[in-house]
């Protein structure tokens, strides 16, 4: 379900579904317009070894409210549910995730996860969630939990370090929280219409991918989750060297003079002893001034 309406409008719907014995139910939902969106989704399983997995999206900005209600009943035996939904809200949208998993007595081993999960790209942006568990049989294995947060500064830091300006390090890395939900549609022509759709709301609120094609952030992407294996091990290795090199790149705001460094000029900073040093000249600053460089840009990782 695509819900990109007008935003002005409000939208509410229902969405129900009776799943029987060995059946397989998928469901995914996608929200990024109205100023009121209400979704109400009811899952009961009616019999033995079904299975569904129900996920979603929902992208809000401004005065938007997004609210998902989510209902899912086991009342037969071995089934499993899987629910994933993720959140990014910025500049004070509000977005509400209600999900319950209710296990009646008849259905034992059950298997149940539900997981929700918001990015809050401002200070004023809200998240409320209320993940519950009611169950009345005692062989199944049932969890639920809510998680929001800012964009991790560690990982902005890893991007940034490897040259990507911070407005596009924020959302390449939007994009990877949502692509996780993305990820559970099996169709891949519908995953690529929905990467399109979280690409085409950055760019509609003035994003710097705004300037790019809709699909280099896309690429971008891939190419860090190829290589995002070795991102931990390059963030330890980056905090705890004695020395790292870094090149010099350009003169901004009189940086290079104020540091004494000239461009294209090979630098050492010293993690332990908090100084910088120039490998030219040989010339030593507090580490402040490369970090002031860093931030501004200037400093890339050899």
């Amino acid at each position: 379900k695509l819900q990109r309406e007008a935003l002005e409008a409000t939208h509410l719907t229902v969405w129900a579904a009776n799943v029987g014995a060995e059946a397989r139910y998928n469901a995914f939902q996608v929200n990024t317009g109205a100023a009121l969106a209400r979704n109400q989704i009811y899952v009961r399983f009616d019999g033995e070894g079904a299975a569904t997995d129900i996920s979603g999206a929902t992208l809000a900005q401004g005065s938007q409210h997004c609210d998902t209600t989510l209902v899912v009943e086991h009342n037969a035996p071995a089934c499993e549910s899987r629910e994933l939904f993720k959140l990014v809200l910025n500049d004070e949208a509000r977005g509400v995730f209600q999900g319950k998993i209710i296990v009646t007595p008849d259905a034992q081993k059950t298997d149940g996860y539900q997981i929700s999960q918001s990015l809050l790209l401002d200070d004023d942006s809200q998240f409320l969630a209320k993940p519950e568990l009611e169950i009345y049989a005692d062989d199944v294995a049932c969890s639920h939990g809510s998680t929001s947060g800012a964009i991790d500064e560690d990982s902005l830091f890893y991007l940034r370090a490897r040259g990507i300006p911070r407005g596009i390090a924020e959302d390449l890395m939007t994009i990877a929280f949502i692509a996780e939900a993305v990820q559970e549609i099996e169709d891949e022509s519908l995953q690529e219409e929905v990467n399109g759709r979280v690409a085409a709301w950055l760019m509609r609120h003035d994003s710097p991918t705004a300037i790019m094609p809709t699909w280099l952030p896309l690429v971008m992407l891939s190419i860090l989750i190829f290589f995002g294996s070795r991102n931990e091990q390059a963030r330890t290795e980056l905090a705890g060297a004695e020395r790292i090199r870094l090149l010099v790149t350009q003169n901004v705001d009189g940086l290079h003079e104020r540091s004494g460094f000239p461009p294209d000029r090979l630098v050492n900073i010293h993690g332990t002893d908090s100084r910088i040093q120039c490998m030219g000249c040989g010339k030593e600053e507090p580490r402040r001034v490369g970090q002031d460089l860093f931030e501004a840009g200037q400093l890339v990782p050899l």
